[in-house]
């Protein structure tokens, strides 16, 4: 075997090590700290590893980031991406036809607002309520109605529709959030089945079977009481956007809605779900 084709194969093996190594750092890392920890571990040069990495970039499954003068790499959410089991994030005009049986597909606009898939948050709620509607479609009409607070790109909004949910309402303060989160949801066809809106927590009326909300802390904190108020009897939280170590502060606060059915952590962030009651699984 000649020796380009010794050094391919050695690139081939590091192909998955290295997009773990990206995926799995509980901060940032650059391609000079990647190189330096994964040839420390174990017997690849820093050659094949660089190598690597240039080869990951160049198929659009990584991408260098820049910021405050510092590169760093991290996953590419650019193209299609797999959130959950069953949630495929396709670009807006890519084709889907292709897709596994049982997924379905996400459209996203590129935007500002919050919910482009690139922070762990996003990815761990879609996660929660791809589990929490296969969980209750077990039980006797399962899940029908959801609000979805500080919607920001719409993601959560338009994953719960697709995934069964019959009705949404959506809701941001921020204007430019829903305008982007209503051309998403455009662009996803699903305008009868998802309203985006501008209401504060105080102004809704409607109770819904599930409530979801990717915030901090401080915030899902504030807004227990309304979320309480709104949950229908038997109903489900969708919550995320907390800090590993306040798991347990967020716990003790939604002790009232039910037992925690789901909890998973990535790169230091935390989700939960709530719910009163689940059905058993077989």
């Amino acid at each position: 075997m000649s020796v380009s084709r010794i050094r391919e194969k050695g690139v081939d093996r590091l192909l998955e090590p290295v997009l773990n190594a990206v995926e799995t750092a509980e901060q940032r890392v650059s391609c000079r700290d990647l190189v330096y920890n994964l040839s420390r571990r174990g017997k690849e040069t820093p050659r094949l590893v660089r190598a690597a990495v240039k080869r990951l970039v160049a198929k659009g499954e990584l991408r260098y980031v820049t910021e405050s003068g510092m590169s760093f790499l991290e996953k590419n959410y650019a193209g299609r991406v797999r959130l959950s089991r069953r949630v495929v994030v396709v670009p807006p005009r890519g084709c889907a036809e292709d897709m596994d049986p049982g997924c379905v597909p996400i459209r996203l606009l590129p935007g500002i607002a919050f919910g482009d898939c690139r922070h762990p948050s996003t990815r761990i709620s879609v996660r929660a309520i791809d589990f929490l509607i296969d969980m209750c479609s077990a039980k006797q009409g399962g899940l029908s109605t959801a609000i979805d607070i500080g919607t920001g790109s719409g993601i959560l909004a338009l994953v719960a529709a697709r995934l069964g949910i019959k009705h949404v309402l959506a809701i941001d303060i921020d204007p430019c959030a829903r305008v982007e989160a209503a051309n998403n949801v455009v662009l996803n066809r699903l305008e009868s089945r998802i309203e985006v809106s501008g209401k504060g927590l105080d102004e809704i009326e409607d109770k819904a079977s599930l409530v979801i909300a990717n915030l901090r802390l401080p915030t899902l904190k504030r807004s227990a009481a309304h979320i309480f108020r709104l949950l229908e009897p038997g109903g489900a939280v969708v919550l995320s956007g907390v800090r590993q170590q306040e798991a347990g502060a967020l716990a003790d606060c939604y002790r009232p809605v039910g037992g925690c059915v789901w909890k998973e952590v990535e790169k230091g962030w935390c989700g939960m779900v709530f719910a009163a009651n689940p059905p058993e699984r077989s």
